[in-house]
Formats: structure tokens, C-alpha cells, sequence
């Protein structure tokens, strides 16, 4: 057995002050690997204001006196897939658009409520055509906002920093 001094002698003369090497490796084989570097995002993350939920996208200050004894309807006037691209022209004040996770929010709205929070009245298709609010709904509620994330030029992860499966 080795006393402890001698131990951290041995360490300290045959460890070399030179940095480690690094290399480039794919994403796939990252895991369990240790950053040469930070890493610093290249953009903002969320890229763009989406929606947190499957819903419908609506302008809040119209919602301001829902309740249960007094629902407000809103027409629905379209639909917005995750990843979809969709515009909100033809969009009255008081309409609202379903839009799935991670569709990008039209710039006509600030909120987007839960399909599990409106009753919805669907056509021969399927196709939501109104929505029934019993309250109101908040300005930004279920929003993920441009760069809440990361902001563009953020430093996402430390030098050193051991990469894992999540990462």
C-alpha cells in the first residue's frame, strides 16, 4: 500500500500540464464524452412564440368576462399543425384558430387555451367551427415565447461538462 503523499507525488510527476486532445464526433456517438468547450446556442430557442399545448390561439381581452353562467363563443376560422406555417388573414377580433404543440402563434394572438378547457363545436369533418369559453384566459397563458430557452449566443452548456443522453 502507498501512503497518500507519496501517492499524490507519483500524480503530480507523471501528469502533464499539456491540454487534452480533442476531436469532432457525430451527435450519436456524443454520449458519455466530455466538451473540449462551451457550447454557445446559434440561435434563440424557441426560434419563434409557439404554442405550449394543443388549443386554440385567441386574443385575450376578449375572454375577459367568460364564466360559467355567461360563456363566450368564438368562431374558429382555421387550423395551425406543429411545424405548419399559417397566417391569421381573415381573422376577425373575436375568432379564434385551433393550433396543435409547437405551432407557431399568428401575431394577431397572445394566448392560446387548452382544447381540454373549451367546449368545441366540430362540423360533418371534424373541423372545429366555435368554441365555448367559461373563463377568461390570460395574456401569454400556454405560450412559449421567442428565446425563453436559450437567447440567441447563449451559453448552453459549460467547458467540461460531461455529455449525457439528455444533452
Amino acid at each position: 500500500m502507498i501512503i497518500y503523499d507519496k501517492a499524490l507525488e507519483l500524480i503530480e510527476k507523471t501528469a502533464s500540464d499539456e491540454p487534452l486532445s480533442s476531436e469532432w464526433v457525430p451527435l450519436s456517438e456524443a454520449a458519455g464524452r466530455w466538451l473540449a468547450g462551451p457550447v454557445i446556442s446559434p440561435e434563440a430557442v424557441p426560434a419563434f412564440n409557439n404554442s405550449a399545448m394543443d388549443g386554440f390561439a385567441l386574443r385575450s381581452a376578449i375572454t375577459g368576462t367568460a364564466c360559467a353562467a355567461e360563456p363566450r363563443s368564438l368562431r374558429v376560422t382555421g387550423i395551425l399543425p406543429a411545424g405548419g406555417k399559417g397566417a391569421a388573414s381573415g381573422v376577425g377580433p373575436s375568432d379564434a384558430i385551433e393550433i396543435m404543440t409547437g405551432a407557431p402563434l399568428p401575431d394577431a394572438f397572445d394566448a392560446v387555451v387548452r382544447l381540454e378547457d373549451v367546449r368545441v363545436e366540430r362540423d360533418d369533418l371534424g373541423t372545429a367551427c366555435l368554441i365555448e369559453l367559461r373563463r377568461p384566459v390570460l395574456p401569454g397563458e400556454n405560450v412559449r415565447l421567442l428565446g425563453t430557452d436559450f437567447d440567441r449566443g447563449a451559453r448552453v452548456m459549460g467547458e467540461s461538462a460531461k455529455l449525457g443522453p439528455e444533452h
